[in-house]
């Protein structure tokens, strides 16, 4: 009888103590950290690019033709398209470079040459 007795008390304990051990497994990856938030997919990192001095950018001259246009950017030739520290050049007109990276711009202005068109008109 004391027999059975210990065994029914084993079996009650087990019965009250076994679910809540079950609840408190961690059955998550064991080479997790504890303390480990997964990334969130939206959010997309990219490694920090050192500051660029765009205010030290001159451009002294622009080509545009049918077959190509091209800015002189800090004596360095771009064409539209082309990358300068990170920045594309977009967009060009005779007297401006539009570059672009990600949400920044910068507009560039070419300073007056000091030349002046002839008037053809009245002669």
């Amino acid at each position: 009888m004391a027999r059975k007795r210990k065994t029914a008390i084993v079996v009650i304990c087990t019965a009250l103590i076994l679910p809540t051990l079950i609840e408190a497994a961690d059955l998550s990856d064991p080479m997790r950290p504890r303390i480990y938030q997964p990334p969130d997919p939206q959010v997309q990192v990219e490694p920090d690019r050192p500051r660029v001095d765009t205010d030290s950018w001159r451009l002294t001259g622009v080509l545009l033709s049918a077959e190509r246009s091209v800015a002189i950017i800090n004596g360095q030739s771009l064409r539209v398209g082309a990358l300068l520290d990170g920045y594309r050049l977009v967009e060009l007109s005779a007297d401006r470079a539009l570059l672009r990276r990600k949400d920044q711009r910068v507009v560039l202005t070419r300073a007056a040459t000091g030349l002046k068109k002839q008037s053809t008109k009245g002669k």
